[in-house]
């Protein structure tokens, strides 16, 4: 120390104790030999110091966001600016460039290195790094000079000789589009590029027998923004939004035949959010939400002529949920809950003409449960249980005049067990035990006035065994 001030040999922190600098000192500034530190611990700059400042050579390891990737450059420094003869490379992107700087900027004779391999050697007047480059191949770049500047046209070919690019410059800055090219010789690209060799901006991509492949925006050399995408056969194959070289946004996309297949909004490739799909005839199929290509949530479809067929809820492209399926002529067939394309859960089941035909529960397209059968008029049929479409349980049997016909228990359709039959006037016809809907069992029979004709055994709808006629 010096009335205060650090000299000589000495460390210095940071308030959370890590080390901020150990080297030299001069009048308590960083002065000669020393190394600089991150908070992290990591080496910031090693090298000599001048004034506080990095001033002749040294490393600085760059840690950052300003040009999107760290870099490294070691060589001259003034008042912490690199200035003299250096090396900058960015390891993330496979950068390189040696020679001249100046005022922290590319400056004067030097070699670039995209991929690490050469692509442009001469003299250059402001550092071209914007984000990220790409290969030449070993190439070369053939290029007119107007004194320290790119001027006029720049030919870049690969290591056979064949002709890659094709761009111009005016006082060292790219003028108009560039031209890229296949190794036949066909155009691949035309349109804008940035200054470290990516595609951004508007521009057009080709095939190699020349036909387009896209036409849009582009960004880090992936489709971004607003474009057109075609097949090898020149037809259009989607056109709208992109990010980073997929689908995403609203777009449409089309058949081969040139027909529209789907219209709508798109992420990440997959049909996603609100649209509509088509058939190969262009005919609307479907009508609603999509989530990864899939139909889920609210939707419309409709059969190849167009009729509306179905309105609801879907899940993973079967219905599932609340909807109504329509018959052809528009009437509805049945409203009620959907499970994997089936009747399942209460539902209403109607004929062509709109009458219902039953409510109640269902089970795989089946009633089963609880539900209710109707005549054309409108009169309750059966009203009871179910199972696997057939009357099943407890239930009872109505005539079309509303009076009662059955009242008992049913399996596989047919009147089985305990149960009593009525005749039109309401008297009671039969009461005691049936199988498959014939007397059988023990049982009592009467005649239409109710006064009782028979009780015994019957057998297959026959007096069998024991049994009292009156």
């Amino acid at each position: 120390m010096n009335e205060g001030l650090r000299n000589g040999e000495g460390d210095s922190y940071y308030e959370n104790g890590t080390l901020e600098y150990s080297g030299n000192w001069h009048n308590g500034k960083r002065d000669g030999e020393g190394v600089s530190y991150y908070k992290n611990g990591e080496i910031e700059y090693n090298g000599t110091f001048s004034n506080d400042l990095f001033n002749g050579k040294g490393i600085y390891y760059y840690k950052g966001a300003e040009f999107g990737y760290d870099f490294i450059y070691e060589g001259d420094f003034t008042n912490s600016l690199k200035n003299g003869f250096g090396t900058l490379i960015i390891d993330a992107i496979h950068y390189k460039y040696i020679g001249e700087f100046s005022n922290d900027f590319i400056q004067g004779y030097g070699e670039m290195y995209f991929n690490w391999t050469l692509v442009k050697e001469g003299t250059f007047i402001r550092d071209p790094l914007n984000k990220r480059g790409i290969s030449y191949n070993n190439g070369q770049m053939k290029a007119i000079y107007n004194k320290d500047y790119f001027d006029g046209y720049a030919l870049t070919t690969n290591e056979k000789g064949i002709l890659i690019s094709n761009e111009s410059f005016s006082l060292g800055r790219r003028k108009g589009e560039i031209i890229l090219y296949h190794e036949n010789g066909k155009e691949y690209y035309k349109g804008q590029i940035n200054d470290c060799y990516v595609v951004n901006g508007k521009g057009t991509e080709f095939y190699e027998n020349g036909g387009i492949r896209y036409k849009g925006g582009f960004k880090n050399n992936l489709y971004h923004g607003y474009g057109h995408f075609y097949n090898k056969n020149r037809t259009l194959k989607y056109n709208g939004s992109f990010s980073e070289g997929k689908y995403h946004g609203k777009g449409t996309y089309y058949y081969d035949n040139g027909k529209k297949s789907y219209e709508g909004n798109y992420k990440n490739d997959l049909r996603d959010g609100y649209g509509l799909v088509y058939d190969e005839n262009e005919t609307l199929r479907f009508n609603g939400t999509l989530v990864e290509d899939e139909y889920n949530g609210e939707a419309t479809l409709y059969d190849k002529e167009g009729n509306l067929r179905y309105k609801g809820q879907l899940k993973n492209n079967s219905l599932t949920g609340e909807g109504i399926e329509f018959f052809i002529n528009g009437k509805i067939r049945y409203k009620g809950n959907f499970k994997n394309n089936s009747f399942d859960g209460y539902g209403w089941l109607y004929d062509k003409k709109e009458t219902l035909i039953y409510k109640g529960m269902f089970l795989r397209g089946n009633y089963d449960g609880k539900g209710i059968l109707f005549y054309d008029n409108g009169k309750v049929k059966y009203e009871g249980n179910f199972q696997n479409g057939y009357e099943d349980g407890y239930g009872r049997f109505y005539n079309s005049n509303g009076t009662l016909s059955y009242n008992g228990t049913y399996f596989k359709g047919k009147p089985n067990g305990n149960g009593t039959l009525y005749f039109g006037n309401g008297k009671i016809k039969y009461q005691g035990n049936l199988k498959d809907g014939l007397y059988d069992g023990y049982g009592l029979l009467y005649y239409y006035n109710g006064t009782l004709n028979y009780k015994g055994i019957f057998l297959k709808g026959k007096f069998y065994g024991f049994g009292i006629l009156f």
